[in-house]
């Protein structure tokens, strides 16, 4: 059997479009966390307006959420040492 000298098996040009969609997925998935991260600066107003109180009171939001970020952070990155990395990234995100 011979092969061209530029060209792959079949096996691992399936297995990079297996990992290039891996990482599009990864890409993609960190952006929509970025994103919903971020929306609660701008709704804070209408959120604020909706349950009656003042934006002031509303700013306990912040830690709290960057509390729940850090616990979660420390929790999937001991899943991700004793498990499958790929199932772990995909239930965290």
């Amino acid at each position: 059997m011979t092969t061209l000298p530029n060209s792959q098996p079949a096996a691992a040009k399936n297995t990079s479009s297996i990992r290039l969609k891996q990482t599009l997925a990864y890409y993609a998935a960190f952006i929509i966390l970025g994103l919903t991260a971020a929306s609660l600066g701008p709704t804070l107003p209408g959120l604020a307006g909706n349950l009656g109180i003042a934006i002031g009171a509303m700013s306990s939001l912040f830690p709290i959420r960057s509390l729940g970020y850090l616990l979660g952070s420390l929790v999937s990155g001991r899943l991700y040492d004793r498990f499958p990395a790929h199932p772990i990234i995909a239930a965290m995100m």
